[in-house]
Formats: structure tokens, sequence, C-alpha cells
């Protein structure tokens, strides 16, 4: 992909971290209940010694805090990560190929791509931790990206980084992982690490965060063989219930060579494999074994929900039908008024059957014409989810996001909310009333780039009506982010 021309403020790096700045309440008030923590994980950095980087999810890694407080405005502040990969670029240098922008550039010499080659297989990827926050049992805050290496242990008060994240078990499970760990329902987290590299490259399903004093300490649960172990596939997120972890294995293998920068790809560090099925391996949590059955191709980045039913486990997730959106969000793209429109995605339900006489099927659920063909980053009330799905979504044409979506996943009714012109709101996260009992009753904070004005604002919005309650200006413009977490007051 060219060197991206964007100005778009959204898409641009801070100016500086700052620390405790109060917000201002532009319209309407917050609910008095409403105390804790907000926490946000994202690119905050978009250049390598003046020249900027090409996609969204190369940026460097920033955290953002909200603090929510009785009787004072909201304080805010942000900080990098301080990364391997984020120090190198701010001394000028690029220490590590990200997702979409190689280290050797096209011209680089053989030397320096071999160099790049075994800096992937030998297990020393990037560690720019921008994507996702957790917190384990024990209160240790973690911030990661899709590399072991890229997990650290971050100080939720400050936001300064402790320590990289010591994780165990790296040959065994894998030097690649998701960052979207899910909670096992007893205080630990399960994910998967992915090998690279190899013969016989597979995906290790793993245990952490649940041995007490050790949360460091990886147990593998079962590894599933890679559909091709030359390429193994992009793993962005997997399924958890009661009974069953479920590993969607799409057709978007990695892309060595365009990860080099010795060739060049549509998406990024992946591509796309039309011609092929999804697989989707379902893991007995009890035996540890597994059994595969196959769909029509689809992408998909986030998944809502999932739970039993019966002899089947329903899945909803947002679908796409390639990885066009991978293509969208280069930052010569996204965020320009002019150019293509986001590609349709729908919130659907995968519904998989746990005998094998029935046939997988793949439903949407959501309502085009309030999505407008739009749908990712969804959230749910976790603990309690049923019914209701809310996500971004898209009045078309457009190249951004630009709405808020409800979803109710039992009847297929939608409601949205619009953000104003040229503003583009980021993940919803919900945050539930203290003693609710509906599954809707809570609040959403959105935080929203307002394009026009060049300025950052967080929405918090009504969770069952979508009504805005309150707008709250930051003192400082912020870049767009990927995925937060409430933590209330306790």
């Amino acid at each position: 992909s060219p060197p991206p021309t964007t100005t778009s403020p959204s898409f641009t790096s801070i100016s500086s971290p700052f620390t405790d700045l109060p917000m201002t309440i532009k319209f309407g008030s917050l609910p008095t209940w409403l105390r804790g923590t907000y926490l946000r994980n994202g690119p905050g950095k978009f250049e390598v010694n003046g020249k900027k980087l090409n996609h969204l999810f190369d940026g460097y890694a920033m955290l953002l805090k909200i603090c929510f407080q009785s009787s004072s405005p909201p304080l805010i502040s942000t900080k990098f990560v301080q990364t391997d990969a984020y120090k190198a670029a701010s001394a000028g240098s690029m220490a590590y190929p990200e997702f979409g922008t190689p280290k050797a550039s096209s011209d680089a010499t053989f030397l320096e791509k071999a160099q790049a080659f075994l800096q992937v297989i030998a297990g020393d990827p990037t560690d720019n931790a921008c994507v996702n926050t957790i917190r384990l049992r024990d209160g240790k805050q973690l911030v990661m990206t899709e590399t072991s290496r890229g997990t650290f242990e971050i100080n939720p008060s400050n936001l300064d980084t402790t320590s990289r994240f010591p994780f165990t078990n790296d040959n065994d499970v894998g030097h690649l992982q998701t960052a979207h760990p899910v909670p096992d329902g007893s205080g630990g987290w399960i994910n998967v690490g992915t090998s690279v590299g190899s013969l016989t490259n597979s995906y290790t399903l793993y245990h952490f965060g649940h041995i007490p004093n050790r949360p460091e300490e990886r147990e593998v649960i079962c590894k599933i063989p890679a559909h091709s172990p030359l390429e193994p596939r992009w793993q962005h997120a997997f399924a958890i219930t009661q009974k069953h972890i479920v590993l969607i294995e799409q057709p978007a293998p990695y892309d060595l060579p365009a990860m080099l920068g010795v060739s060049q790809s549509k998406y990024a560090c992946v591509k796309w494999l039309e011609d092929q099925p999804n697989l989707i391996h379902v893991v007995n949590r009890a035996t540890k074994s597994f059994t595969t059955t196959k769909v029509p191709p689809f992408f998909f980045f986030h998944i809502a929900g999932s739970a039993e039913d019966g002899d089947f486990i329903n899945i909803d997730l947002c679908t796409y039908d390639d990885p066009e959106i991978v293509a969208a969000l280069y930052l010569d793209r996204v965020g320009k008024q002019e150019g293509p429109s986001l590609p349709k995605s729908r919130l659907s339900r995968l519904r998989i059957p746990l005998k094998e006489e029935d046939e997988a099927t793949l439903t949407p659920l959501d309502d085009i014409k309030a999505s407008g063909g739009f749908c990712d980053f969804p959230a749910v009330n976790n603990g309690k989810y049923k019914r209701f799905v809310w996500s971004i979504g898209a009045k078309k044409p457009t190249t951004v996001a630009n709405r808020i979506v409800k979803t109710n996943v039992g009847d297929g009714t939608s409601i949205f909310f619009d953000v104003p012109p040229r503003a583009i709101p980021g993940e919803p996260v919900f945050v539930p009333r203290p003693g609710a009992s509906d599954e809707d009753d809570g609040v959403l904070i959105v935080m929203v780039n307002l394009e026009e004005s060049n300025a950052s604002e967080m929405f918090v919005l009504d969770a069952s009506t979508l009504e805005l309650q309150a707008r709250v200006a930051s003192p400082e413009t912020l870049p767009y982010g990927f995925h937060g977490h409430f933590y209330p007051t306790t």
C-alpha cells in the first residue's frame, strides 16, 4: 500500500499525553450512579521518523482513562504503553513489522528482509500492545495485542507500564495469540495461541490467570492442527460456552511475503482464499476432544455472545463476505469524506450442530434498515446476554461508522442513534445500572471523534432507548481507539 496521506484528526498522532485533565459537560448530565473508571486501548502514534504508517492497526499503543467521580467532572488521562516497538519508533526507527507496515521496505536489501523474516518465525514479533485490556482476578491490569510478547502489565491508577507480562510456555503455545481472551466463568481466562514458522503449525487453546499467585502460567487445553500447516490462519476472536470452546478457522492465512515487504497484499498481512470454507472446531471442555464442521466462507473480527441451545451452539457475531474491511482501514482511505463506502457486514447467528447429521447455518439477526448494512464492535451485558447487542452501524454511503445500533436478536428489531455529521463513534461499552434486573438497564459509553471541529467527546446514551443523556468534551483531541472496559468503583 502507498504511504497514506490522510489528515483526519481521528487518525493523527496525539500531540502529547496528559494526566487528570477535567472534562466539560456540554449537554445533559451523567447518572449519579456512574462511578468508576473507563479504560480504553488503541493507537496514538501513526508515524516513524516522519513517515506515516500504512494501516490503522499499526498505530503505537496509547491508553485512555476516564475517572468518574462523585461530585466533580470526569478526569481524563492518556499515556503510551512503553513497548520496544514504541520506544524504537519514538527514537526514529521501526524495530518490527506491524500489521500493515513491513519493517523492510520494498527496496530493502536481501539481508534486511531475511532479518525481518527471522524476527517473525523466531518468536520476536512486534510487542505493540494496542488492541485490548483485561483485568485478572488478582487485580493485575493487562494490555495486549496479537503476539505473546505484546502483553504488558500496567498500573491502572497512573497508566504507567509496569513490565512485560511473563507468560510461560511460549514454545508450546506459539508466539501469536488473540487479543480477545474470554473469561472461563470461574475467574480465569482462555485464549488461543498460533504457532508459525514450522511444518506443524497449530492452534493451541490454553488457560491462564486461573492459578492463584501464578497468573502467568499457561496450561494447554488442546491443540488443533492448522488446515494448512505452512499457512496458519489469522485468529482474532473465538467463543466459549459452558461446555464448549469454538474456534473458527476462516480462510485468511497470514501472508508472510507481504508481512516482510517482499510482496503487496490487498489485506495487509493476510490474504483471502475465497474458494475455501470456514472450518468450525468445537472443543469439548470436559474431554478436550474436538470435532470439525464446515460452512461457506465468511470473515469476522468480533463475537457478541455465545450459548448452548440443546443440540446446537449459537454464536452471534459480526460477519463480512470477505476481508474488504481490512482494506477499508488503511490510513490512506479511512476517515476520508470521499472514497469507497464501508463494506457490508451483518450481526449474524452461526448455529453449530453437536450432532453429525445436522448442518451449520449462518443467519442475519439485525434490521438492515437500522444498521445500514454495517455492524461491528458488538457490546452486550456480560453475564446476562440473551437478547440485546449494541454496535456501531453506518448510514451509507460513508467511509466510517456514523451511528450506534441496538439489536434485539430475539425478534430482529433494531433502533439507532446517529452521531453528528462527520463524527465517528468508537466501540460502545455497556455499563449496567447497579441493582438492575433488566438486561438493557444501564448506559453506553461511546467515545466520539468530531471531525468538523477537530474535537473529541464522550457520549453517554441510555442503553434501553439510545436517548442521549450527556455529551462530555475532552480538553484535548484524541485519536480513534479500539477496545475499552468500565470498572465500577467498589
